[in-house]
């Protein structure tokens, strides 16, 4: 009977140490999948990171080049402007330049025109004198003015 105790303590031993060692194993698996899920979810995290600073990039590079047109379009359109508002004022002021020869010519044309009236009606009269007077004129008219129609 002893034996039996023996024998059965024996494998009751073995079976406790059994279980142990079962239970260790257990453990060990456990904790190796703890830890690779830990590791799993290290590198998603990492991967996700990465995705999320690649669009960050991106998004901040398409925000600078979207901000890099929009100063050409806005260069573009004041050089534009002031190139118009240029070609207007070189416009306004040929215009106003024209404006005043006109007038210039008006002008003298309008005096040349009562010099003609002057010596026509001193021809009209014979008066020797205001004639050489009025050729006077007449000759500093033909040299003031391009444009005189006295010849």
């Amino acid at each position: 009977m002893e034996r039996h105790k023996r024998l059965e303590r024996k494998r009751k031993r073995e079976d406790d140490e059994r279980q142990e060692e079962e239970r260790k194993r257990w453990k060990k698996m456990i904790e190796d999948l703890k830890q690779e899920q830990e590791e799993e979810k290290k590198s998603r995290e990492k991967v996700e990171k990465k995705r999320k600073e690649r669009e960050e990039k991106e998004r901040n590079e398409m925000k600078q080049k979207h901000e890099e047109e929009m100063r050409e379009m806005k260069k573009k359109r004041e050089d534009e402007a002031r190139k118009q508002a240029e070609e207007w004022n070189d416009f306004r002021e040929k215009k106003e330049k024209h404006v005043q020869e006109l007038q210039q010519m008006l002008e003298d044309h309008q005096k040349q025109r009562e010099v003609l009236e002057k010596l026509y009606q001193l021809l009209k009269n014979q008066k020797g004198d205001e004639i050489k007077e009025l050729q006077k004129q007449v000759e500093e008219l033909k040299n003031k003015s391009k444009g005189c129609v006295i010849q």
